[in-house]
This record gives C-alpha cells, sequence and structure tokens, in this order.
C-alpha cells in the first residue's frame, strides 16, 4: 500500500520514522510511503498508522519552527 504524502516529502518522512520511532517504511517518490503489509501483524496496523501520522506531524511542526 502506497500514502500519497501533500504536505512532507517521502524520504525524510522515512528516515524520521526510522531514526525517531524504529518504523521502516519505502519512499517510492518524492509524495508516496510504502507500507508493506506482510511484515506487520494486523493487530500493530493501528499502531503503526498512527505513529505515521505522528511523524508528519513532527515534520510539520519542525517545519513551522524554521520559518519563524
Amino acid at each position: 500500500m502506497c500514502l500519497k504524502l501533500k504536505e512532507v516529502d517521502a524520504e525524510e518522512l522515512r528516515l524520521h520514522l526510522l531514526n525517531q520511532y524504529g518504523v521502516g517504511t519505502i519512499a517510492i517518490a518524492s509524495t508516496d510511503l510504502r507500507i508493506a503489509f506482510s511484515c506487520v501483524e494486523e493487530e500493530d496496523l493501528e499502531e503503526l498508522f498512527e505513529l505515521i501520522y505522528i511523524g508528519i506531524k513532527d515534520l510539520l511542526t519542525k517545519e513551522d519552527e524554521n520559518n519563524v
């Protein structure tokens, strides 16, 4: 499954998720983040998407701070 990102770069998010939360994803293009469901247990899916959401918020907050 790929997520189409609108406001953050997929590679930047991929690295942030890996470094801050230990979550591995794949950046296909600057707007596409791939999730390999075969590597995720069903009971962990909600937490995975929550961490992706938090990671995006982290990057947007960081971007806002840099623009001040």
